[in-house]
């Protein structure tokens, strides 16, 4: 199971916090694997394939849900622009202008 969680304070240590939380779940889940990633400061594309192929599983604050799914299509949108012009230019690969 993957898990994505947004979170509402900074950690000094977002590593140590998710592999502290995967082993909390795994000893309550048993043998089923569980990976855990923080979205806050997560590349955009990660973000961006979470909100595509993930589904809330608790929503504690709609509000910073729906922040948080706006800012991530329009950091998303920006970085693709200059990853199209990358490709283009690096590999030939991509839309034309």
């Amino acid at each position: 199971m993957d898990l994505g969680v947004y979170l509402n304070t900074y950690l000094s240590s977002v590593l140590e916090w998710e592999l502290l939380l995967e082993g909390q779940l795994a000893l309550e889940m048993g043998h089923f694997p569980v990976d855990i990633r923080v979205l806050n400061g997560a590349p955009v594309s990660f973000r961006y394939r979470v909100i595509k192929t993930g589904e809330p599983i608790l929503v504690r604050d709609p509000v910073a849900l729906a922040d948080f799914v706006e800012t991530t299509i329009r950091d998303y949108l920006e970085f693709a622009r200059f990853r199209d012009e990358y490709l283009r230019e690096t590999v030939g690969l991509g839309c034309q202008p």
